[in-house]
């Protein structure tokens, strides 16, 4: 009887050892540098891939998309002199009864009594500063957000906040919100990690990327100090992080830890580097095997519930509305507007429109546009089993067939 109860001592002490709170020891080399801006990777071209079978996705489709609200405050001459924009959360989750819950906090955020508190001080140094027949450009305060991740479990949105109220530049500091989609409620640092313990831990491969990066002469004296308050569960700025596809984000808006110039600073720590730290409840979930490819097709007619849409994007009431679907089943589908450098070599997003972790062929997004033969300025992003790929919505006028480009042209 003794050998037998030592023997469930021991298989009890092996359960605890692999549980959430073993904690691995840090390695700096893991750790990875301030995130640069995304650069453009020409697609291979557009291959039709013939179906055998039907791929049925699991997990569920989730989708979001972002519809820009916008306000504008006039001089009693009728001139602009100021104009508010935030983004309306529309979230496709079939079976889900959180979508009203985050939905309704979303809108809260946009509207909080901060942000409300930012616009009537831009709008009366507008009032203060304006004068008819001054060649005024109008103050203006912009709310964008985008999804870093977002999957049956959960929608992790980043963003920010821009205003301009005269001066050499605007100004700007970032934002997010991360969803548990099982509970509809917001989650916090504490949430994700693994327990109080892992809260030094990552606070520590934070400060080791700011003294390792080449930026470190840009930093502040006392951005130690900053940098720990970012990791008191007390302090506000211990919600600066956000979930991306590949990782745990933690960041620093400018002015925080270095100046405008040094810009913000954006740490991606990869999943794998935080064995002991974040939950294993907030990996990303597997989509097993991905394959298949874009499709668009012109639409006529009203808005049917035969199309089974997950969304509808109008940018334009008099532009040719388009289907977008899949071919067998992608997955990380994003939709974006911009602009071409001026050597039309460099994509650079203007607005985040819609975001989904897949899309299948029987499920359609609906983009109502102005569509260009050349340069176009909507680019659909997705992956498959086969690697990353991006296409851009044109318009042939000769044929008026519809073209996803691989590149600008």
């Amino acid at each position: 009887m003794k050998r037998m109860i030592a023997v469930l001592l021991c298989f009890l002490l092996v359960l605890l050892s692999a549980g959430c709170k073993s904690v691995v020891p840090y390695d700096p080399t893991t750790v990875p540098t301030e995130t640069n801006a995304p650069t453009e990777t020409e697609a291979p071209p557009v291959e039709t891939t013939v179906m055998t079978e039907p791929v049925v996705p699991n997990p569920p489709i989730v989708a979001v998309s972002f519809h820009t609200e916008r306000e504008d405050f006039r001089a009693d001459d009728g001139n602009v002199i100021f104009t508010s924009s935030a983004p309306s959360l529309d979230l496709f989750a079939p079976e889900n009864e959180n979508i009203r819950k985050i939905v309704s906090d979303f809108a809260a955020r946009t509207d909080s009594s901060e942000i409300r508190d930012l616009q009537q001080n831009i709008l009366a140094l507008a009032n203060e500063w304006y004068t008819p027949d001054s060649g005024w450009y109008a103050y203006t305060m912009e709310q964008k957000y985008q999804a870093a991740r977002i999957d049956s479990h959960i929608l992790s949105l980043s963003g920010t906040v821009t205003s301009y109220s005269g001066g050499v530049h605007p100004n700007h500091y970032l934002t997010s919100v991360t969803y548990d989609l099982q509970s509809g409620k917001p989650l916090t640092l504490s949430d994700i990690l693994c327990g109080e313990d892992s809260i030094p831990l990552l606070s520590d491969m934070v400060l080791s990327s700011l003294s390792n990066s080449g930026e470190n002469t840009w930093l502040f004296d006392d951005y130690i100090s900053v940098v720990l308050d970012h990791f008191d569960p007390d302090n506000p700025l211990f919600d600066c992080w956000y979930l991306s596809e590949n990782g745990l984000v933690i960041y620093f808006s400018v002015y925080e830890i270095s100046s405008y110039a040094a810009g913000d600073f954006v740490l991606e720590y990869p999943y794998s580097s935080l064995d002991g730290i974040l939950d294993p409840a907030f990996l990303p979930e597997e989509t097993g095997d991905i394959s298949g490819e874009l499709t668009v097709q012109l639409h006529s007619g009203p808005v049917r519930e035969d199309l089974n849409l997950i969304s509808a994007i109008y940018l334009a009431n008099d532009g040719p509305k388009v289907l977008l679907s899949a071919d067998g089943v992608v997955s990380n589908v994003r939709i974006e507007t911009g602009n071409w450098g001026g050597d039309g070599s460099m994509f650079y997003v203007s607005d985040n429109l819609f975001a989904a972790n897949v899309l299948t062929s029987d499920r359609s997004v609906l983009i109502q546009t102005i569509l260009t033969e050349s340069n176009p300025n909507i680019r659909i992003s997705y992956e498959t089993t086969e690697g990353e790929f991006s296409r851009y919505l044109a318009m042939d006028f000769e044929t008026s067939e519809l073209k996803l480009l691989s590149g600008a042209k």
